[in-house]
């Protein structure tokens, strides 16, 4: 599901193929590209601050293939947001740890931008909640979802732009 910042619970979300993520409908946006009505959001169609419900049916302490995440409306209580999309550098698959690793670490530095605060002054967590497989590696796949969420687990209700978390 997650790949959380406590050992015990680590997981991580990972995609299939480009290709087979895409939704023809997806969710609706408004003008400014912010969802006002959830649907079926493909894997590789996440736009920094969408923010989305976790999969029905994942379990923590697990991997999982992930093709689509249920959007929902920012305003609505949700799981997950998405933060930033970071893109790899191209060369040799490095494997899922490093891939891992790296997204962390890019993640965490583009965390205080977006939130407004510095990460350990909020009671928000995030991780790199999509990143690619040696698979999707071979098909072009670069990228990396930075998401975030609440700590406690607890929905999120609003955007965390600029919210000082």
């Amino acid at each position: 599901m997650r790949h959380r910042l406590i050992p015990a619970l680590a997981a991580a979300c990972l995609v299939l193929a480009a290709g087979a993520c895409s939704d023809d409908g997806g969710p609706e946006r408004d003008d400014d590209g912010a969802i006002v009505e959830g649907d079926d959001l493909g894997a590789f169609d996440m736009e920094v601050g969408d923010c989305f419900n976790d999969p029905e049916g994942m379990e923590l302490g697990t991997q999982s293939t992930v093709l689509q995440l249920p959007a929902v409306p920012c305003g609505d209580p949700h799981d997950n947001e998405v933060f930033a999309l970071i893109d790899l550098e191209d060369g040799d698959y490095p494997g899922v740890e490093d891939v891992s690793e790296e997204g962390f670490m890019r993640c965490m530095d583009e965390f205080e931008g977006y939130v407004g605060a510095p990460y350990d002054e909020t009671d928000l967590i995030f991780d790199p909640y999509l990143y690619p497989t040696e698979q999707t590696w071979e098909a072009g796949d670069r990228e990396v979802v930075c998401a975030l969420y609440n700590a406690d687990l607890s929905k999120l209700t609003g955007s965390m732009a600029e919210s000082a978390g």
